[in-house]
Order: structure tokens, then sequence, then C-alpha cells
């Protein structure tokens, strides 16, 4: 996941997110003390990074899916080439030839791996929207909100009450951001989750370029009633709802001025056992940040740390199956 924090850094993306955490500390330590304190510090902590890894997970699976459909038109145009010199050779070998406005079944390696991203982006991405007003409501002490977005607008899209305890503002980017956005994907993730596989439509254009189109109404109910004609290609409509998702979250958040503030390397890296596991000047955690591994050192008895930087000169490797 760490690695991922640069590359918010350098697209500016959830900064206001994580400009979260220290006006948090600031209001709770006025507010609480001792367990009390440490308790909601913890509890805010977790939902914090479980948004950021959520969020990571799905920047990645986007910058993997179009690092596929790369691979994916190399592979076709190779293939054509190599039917073209096997005609030459033998002119009985057909050349591989696809009717313009038409899409061929076209099904690899590459094709499988790009397929397989759509669930998981479904989910993560549905689950950073049910988490993000739950994660305000503890930043800004609203409590017993609900932790699924849907139930923040009624049937007719209109506030809850548990949506009118924030300001206007909050509630008109958010009723917006639900009606031209979430509410459109979620119905995609309740297809692939409750009715049928969304992945059945897919193959490569004359250009070499691979499709998933998903069904025109995302309310169908059964396959055979799927139609295409708006030609809603997977990628680009995820990418358009992901883009979506992060200015919200940000337009929120500016809105209740809070400041952007970079991520960086820090005790959020410390997760799996306790400072006092450790002898003074052992390495506690090494975790990849960008193009480096941060190593860091408890320093005395008291708890301080110290951090050193280790270039990572391997920083990707293809796993063939």
């Amino acid at each position: 996941m760490y690695q991922n924090l640069e590359y918010f850094n350098e697209n500016h993306v959830f900064l206001r997110f994580n400009g979260l955490v220290d006006l948090y500390f600031e209001r709770i330590s006025k507010e609480k003390t001792g367990l009390d304190l440490e308790n909601q510090i913890k509890e805010f902590l977790s939902y914090h990074e479980e948004f950021l890894f959520k969020a990571s997970q799905v920047s990645n699976c986007v910058s993997k899916m179009k690092q596929i459909l790369d691979l994916i038109k190399k592979q076709f145009q190779e293939v054509i080439e190599t039917s073209r010199i096997e005609h030459d050779k033998n002119p009985e070998c057909p050349v591989i030839q696809i009717p313009k406005n038409a899409m061929m079944l076209f099904g690899t390696t590459f094709t499988n791996e790009f397929l397989t991203s759509i669930s998981p982006f479904l989910k993560d991405l549905i689950t950073l929207q049910n988490r993000f007003l739950f994660i305000l409501g503890i930043f800004m002490n609203i409590i017993n909100l609900p932790d699924v977005f849907s139930k923040f607008f009624d049937e007719k899209d209109r506030p809850t009450p548990s949506l009118n305890r924030f300001k206007d503002k909050v509630k008109y980017l958010s009723r917006t951001y639900w009606i031209k956005h979430a509410k459109k994907l979620r119905r995609y993730r309740n297809i692939d989750e409750h009715r049928f596989n969304l992945l059945f439509n897919s193959g490569i254009d004359e250009d070499g370029s691979f499709h998933l189109y998903l069904p025109d109404d995302p309310d169908v109910d059964n396959i055979t009633d799927c139609t295409f004609n708006e030609k809603i290609d997977a990628f680009p409509f995820f990418t358009d709802e992901l883009n979506a998702f992060t200015k919200y979250v940000d337009d929120v958040l500016e809105f209740l001025k809070i400041p952007e503030k970079k991520f960086a390397p820090g005790l959020w890296m410390i997760n799996l056992k306790e400072l006092a596991d450790f002898e003074i000047g052992s390495c506690i955690s090494m975790v990849q940040f960008g193009g480096k591994l941060i190593c860091l050192y408890r320093q005395d008895e008291e708890g301080h740390v110290t951090l050193n930087e280790i270039p990572l000169n391997i920083r990707e490797m293809t796993i063939k199956i």
C-alpha cells in the first residue's frame, strides 16, 4: 500500500483526506483523556487507514487495467503480423481480419487478468463510498451514522435525516455525486454480485483494442434481456467513476477548510507488533515508499524512532502464470 501514498502525492489525490488526521488529534485531545482518548484515536486511525488501503487498491486496479489493455493491443497486433507472414509463405493460411465496427472474441492470459479486475474494483470503490461520510462523521463528532452510502438517500434520492445532519453544502455535494455517479455504479455492482456475470460481452475490435461493454440498463434482471446500444465501455467508465469520487471527497473537504497534507513515512508503518517487542537499535519495520525502502529503528526506552531510507533498485517484477 505505502508505495501508493507517493502516487497520491504526485497526483494530488486524497491529500485533504490525509489532512483530517492532525485536525482530529487536535480536537479530540482537548475533549478526551487517558484510555478514552487512546481508543478514539485508534478507531479513527483504523478507519482512516482502511480507506487509504482501499483507495490504493482501486488506484492500482485502474493503473493495472490500463497497462493490460496496452499489452492486449500489442499482443493482438503481433498475432495479425504473424498471420500475414504465414500467409505470404503459404497462401492457404488465412489472414486474420476483423470487419469494421465488429468485435471478435479474444481470450488470452492478459484478457483474463483484465476481466478478473472488474469485481474487485467495483467492490472496493463501493466500500470507499460507504466509508467517507461515516469517517467524516467521526471527525465532526456526528455519531450513529449509517455505514452504507445509499442509506443517506431515500427512494426518490432525497436526503435522509442522517444526511441532513451535515451542512447544506456537504448535503448538496453528496446528493449530486450520488445521482450522477454513485447510484449507477452500485447498480452495476449489484448485477455483478447478485444477478449474473458482467464479463460476457467482451472482445477486440479491428484496431486491436479490447472492450468490455456494460449493459445499457444497470437494473436489468436477466442476462438475456441485456442490450448494449449505448456502448458503455467498462474501463473509461470506471476511470471516470474513480475520478468523480476523488473529486467529491476533495470538494467536501475543501468546503470544510481541511488543509492538504502530503503523505510521508511515519509510525503508521508499525502495525504488526508493539514497539516494546523490539530492542533498542533494532529495525522495527521496513516498507516500500515509492522507490525507497523506509526503515524505522527503535531509538530509546521512551519510544522514539529513527528513520533511514534505502534505495530500492528492483521496483517491479512480472509474475508469470
